[in-house]
């Protein structure tokens, strides 16, 4: 299971764009890991945090925690298929992600 968790401004996504966001990410994770994924989605209040608290802002950071042997390839792999994912579906623009992919063992 890879553990995946977003945080996102309040009122960036309509819940319908949020679902599709969450099955494509699972989707990705599927294909690249073949496995399942774990999604949590964590929401800054609006006026808090990102873009000066300016609303309409689409910035959002995506952790993925995986295996401690995944190679680069393998992650690069997971960070570009979310990214465009991102992208195309949530109309995000390529510099509001923030994607990390950490080992399972860096994380208490």
């Amino acid at each position: 299971m890879i553990e995946c968790e977003f945080l996102v401004q309040e009122n960036n996504f309509e819940s319908a764009t949020e679902r599709k966001l969450e099955e494509g990410t699972k989707e990705v994770v599927k294909n690249i890991f073949n496995t399942d994924a774990s999604i949590s989605w964590k929401t800054v209040l609006e006026g808090n945090g990102f873009s000066a608290g300016e609303g309409g802002s689409k910035s959002s950071l995506l952790l993925f925690v995986v295996p401690k042997d995944t190679k680069d390839e393998t992650r690069t792999e997971l960070l570009t298929a979310v990214c465009a994912l991102w992208v195309e579906t949530g109309g995000c623009h390529k510099n509001d992600l923030m994607i990390s992919a950490f080992d399972d063992n860096l994380l208490s």
